[in-house]
C-alpha cells in the first residue's frame, strides 16, 4: 500500500540496462515517507540523474528530490543519503505559515552554476481560499542538497491570481 519511487533506465534499443543499479530497475523507500511519487527526471551533464516529485511525511505533501549516481545507487554525496524532502514557508496576512501541500512537477539541473531547480506549488493555509495553490520554484546546491538562498532567497512564490497557479515546467537558459 506505499507508494515508492521507481526509476528505470533503458539501453537506446528499449531494453531494460544491467550496468545502472544490476538490472536497470530502481525502488527505494523515502524515510519517514508514508507514500512518494516521480513527476520529472533530468540529468546532471556528468551522467548523474536527479528525479522529482512529491512524498507525505507525517500526513503532509512535501517536494521529493533524489539523485542517482551514474551506475545507479543513491548518491550520498547529495542530502547525505541521496533524497531531500522539502517544505517551504511563505507570510501569509502577516504570519509566517509552512505549506501545508508542496509539489515539485518538474526539475531542471543548472550545471554551470551548481544548482538543481524544481518547479512545482505549494498549498497555504490564510489564503482566500484554503485550496488555492501559489506556483513555485526552489533552487537546491548540487553539492548538498541545501536549499540554495543565493537564488531568489532559494524560493520563488509567484501568485497570478485567485485560484490555482501551478508550474508545470521548468528550463535553464
Amino acid at each position: 500500500g506505499v507508494r515508492r519511487p521507481f526509476v528505470a533506465a533503458l539501453t537506446r534499443a528499449g531494453r531494460l540496462d544491467p550496468s545502472w543499479s544490476g538490472d536497470g530497475l530502481l525502488s527505494h523507500g523515502v524515510p519517514g515517507a508514508t507514500s512518494a511519487e516521480l513527476d520529472a527526471i533530468a540529468r546532471h551533464g556528468d551522467g548523474r540523474i536527479v528525479v522529482a516529485g512529491r512524498a507525505t511525511v507525517n500526513g503532509v505533501e512535501r517536494a521529493f528530490v533524489a539523485r542517482y549516481t551514474p551506475q545507479g545507487n543513491l548518491d550520498t554525496s547529495f542530502s547525505a543519503d541521496g533524497m531531500r524532502t522539502v517544505l517551504v514557508r511563505r507570510t501569509v496576512n502577516g504570519t509566517t505559515v509552512t505549506a501545508s501541500n508542496v509539489r515539485a512537477n518538474d526539475v531542471a539541473v543548472d550545471n554551470p552554476r551548481g544548482r538543481i531547480i524544481l518547479a512545482g506549488s505549494a498549498t497555504y493555509p490564510g489564503l482566500p481560499s484554503a485550496g488555492d495553490q501559489i506556483a513555485l520554484t526552489v533552487s537546491l546546491r548540487m553539492s548538498d542538497g541545501a536549499v540554495d538562498t543565493t537564488w531568489a532567497g532559494g524560493v520563488r512564490h509567484v501568485n497570478l491570481a485567485t485560484g490555482d497557479d501551478v508550474a508545470n515546467a521548468i528550463a535553464v537558459q
